[in-house]
């Protein structure tokens, strides 16, 4: 868990700052970019948090403003050890989400200790321990779910720019789930575990959650493991060609390289 070790104060450039401007982001309250400097949205933003919280919105850090702060850093620690990801935040079943995500990456974390530019990502990593390392794949994983799916289960999207029509359900190919995957990826990785089940799923209609390929699940597990395969192939996660999801796919038209890396890097140990 990160902590505030020394108290920052206005013009301050600092570590601490940055993790005081970062735990006012994840209040809602915005300070500008979280770069260490403790200046005027800095202020403005640590005032709008003692004013929610009946302190004095002097915007200098007392003892009831760090302890504040303080409680607000604890509560990113899950009772596992791992930090919250960013979806838990928003979405009420997310908790159970990391927790399957974790698992899922721990069983992987070889593959996924293959990649070379997570550096990029998360620049301290080498220095991280395994399971802080696997937090931060998790919130990778959560921060690829944001721009694919908007963090919905249920959300879909017709490839319009397709030619060839899913070969297992012989309709335009959709991308689905948390992770926007189809159908057809299930013979597209045939050495990879996928639970999706056209037989179950095919009389039931668009918008029916109970179809096997929006359990988020099912449709985590298979995409984990598909950017898993990526890694151990390139050794990258941001690659120009040969990427699954465009969000993290490099100088691509709907990449979302920027904001991912940012979530990822906001992550606090």
């Amino acid at each position: 868990m990160k902590t505030i070790n020394s108290i920052p104060r206005f013009l301050d450039h600092s570590e601490d700052v940055r993790i005081l401007q970062q735990t006012l982001l994840d209040l809602g309250f915005n300070p500008g970019l979280a770069d260490g400097i403790f200046g005027t949205n800095t202020k403005k933003a640590l005032m709008n948090l003692q004013y929610s919280r009946d302190l004095n919105p002097d915007g200098i850090i007392g003892n009831k403003t760090m302890a504040a702060l303080e409680f607000v850093l604890a509560s990113q620690t899950r009772e596992d050890g791992y930090v919250k990801l960013s979806w838990e935040y928003k979405v009420t079943d997310a908790k159970d989400w990391s927790t399957f995500v974790f698992k899922k990456i721990d069983s992987l974390f070889d593959k996924f200790s293959q990649c070379e530019d997570i550096v990029w990502f998360r620049p301290d990593y080498l220095s991280l321990s395994r399971q802080q390392q696997i937090n931060v794949w998790g919130e990778l994983i959560s921060a690829i779910c944001k721009f694919e799916s908007g963090w919905k289960p249920w959300s879909y999207m017709i490839e319009t720019t397709m030619k060839n029509n899913d070969p297992v359900t012989g309709k335009k190919v959709k991308s689905e789930g948390l992770m926007q995957l189809s159908y057809q990826d299930q013979p597209n990785y045939p050495k990879l575990t996928c639970r999706f089940d056209w037989e179950a799923d095919k009389n039931k209609s668009d918008n029916d959650k109970t179809r096997t390929i929006l359990d988020p699940y099912i449709n985590l597990e298979f995409g984990i493991q598909i950017l898993a395969r990526q890694i151990e192939r390139t050794k990258k996660i941001a690659i120009e060609s040969g990427v699954y999801w465009a969000v993290i796919k490099l100088n691509g038209k709907y990449t979302h390289l920027p904001e991912i890396i940012k979530m990822v890097k906001a992550l606090q140990f």
